[in-house]
């Protein structure tokens, strides 16, 4: 129990100095955006657009797999196949 104490303090000993050095909180609250030039914009929203589209494919083959993994596990309970 003692050993396993320690080593979280030495863990969060650790890690508390380095909170100096993460990244500063970007400030989204619109006007960001307005400070984008219109090729980065046109960019951020094609690909989004195109991680959308990937996502909704991705989710498409898993649920079809699903189907398949369930429709093939109840040949074999049935002893059929």
């Amino acid at each position: 129990m003692k050993k396993a104490l320690l080593m979280f303090v030495a863990v969060v000993a650790l890690l508390i100095p380095t909170a100096s050095f993460a990244a500063d909180k970007t400030d989204l609250d619109g006007y960001w955006w307005e400070k984008l030039d219109t090729s980065f914009k046109l960019g951020w929203v094609s690909g989004y657009a195109k991680a959308m589209d990937l996502a909704g494919t991705a989710l498409r083959l898993l649920e079809r797999s699903v189907e398949v993994f369930f429709l093939n596990a109840s040949f074999i309970d049935s002893g059929v196949g």
